[in-house]
């Protein structure tokens, strides 16, 4: 293995958590909360902790499905040039739809940090929408509790077009 120096000036003064290193062929890569990676990790840790107690992981989640309900989620993307996606998005943060795929719109939040305009359909659906902040298209969002998000993201980006 080679060097293990901390790379980039946050690492250095040690205002960045490092949560998960390993080693390459010409060095060491450390990695910050990036792309899942965490996810990963702990879902190993998860995997192995069931192993040992000779459950499956399937039963563990089975398990948190039946005390949470089943989470599902949903994405989509739609095309369009970017100063056309951020208007979209302005039009129906200006006039939030009351319903979308037939569900009232219950609740609308405006995220400014992220540009993300979150619809909830009651206490079980979100959707989310915003511009892209690296390519040509509009991102939807669908967060569902023991339903499909799917449908209603078709909806939703019907109002967008």
């Amino acid at each position: 293995m080679a060097s293990s120096v901390i790379y980039g000036p946050k690492l250095a003064e040690g205002k960045t958590k490092i949560i998960y290193a390993h080693p390459t062929k010409d060095d060491v890569v450390y990695m910050v909360h990036k792309d899942g990676i965490t996810a990963a990790v702990l879902m190993a840790e998860v995997a192995a902790l069931a192993a040992a107690e000779g459950v499956t992981l399937q039963d563990r989640l089975d398990a948190i499905t039946a005390t949470y309900g089943r989470h599902v989620m949903a994405e989509k993307s739609l095309r369009m040039a970017p100063a056309d996606g951020a208007a979209a998005v302005a039009r129906l943060r200006a006039a939030p739809p009351t319903d979308v795929g037939g569900h009232a719109v219950t609740a609308v939040e405006w995220f400014e940090e992220a540009g993300l305009l979150r619809l909830s359909l009651g206490d079980s659906l979100r959707l989310q929408v915003r511009p892209s902040g690296t390519e040509p298209k509009v991102k939807l969002y669908g967060e569902g509790i023991d339903c499909e998000p799917a449908e209603f993201m078709e909806a939703l980006a019907a109002l967008l077009v």
